[in-house]
């Protein structure tokens, strides 16, 4: 579950700078 959390985490902040 963590392993999970921390991915998506991960992709959510790369997601944010690849947006901005």
């Amino acid at each position: 579950m963590a392993g999970v959390f921390h991915l998506e985490g991960f992709l959510g902040i790369h997601l944010c700078f690849v947006f901005m």
